[in-house]
């Protein structure tokens, strides 16, 4: 179970990531940042 929480927080951080990369790469305004 610890493993597949941590998998999760993993999983989760980078699709922050990715987002922030692609609004970045977009130019999208500091709006839409979560």
């Amino acid at each position: 179970m610890e493993l597949l929480k941590k998998g999760s927080e993993r999983a989760h951080e980078v699709t922050q990531k990715t987002l922030q990369e692609v609004k970045r790469g977009l130019g999208l305004p500091t709006l839409f940042q979560v």
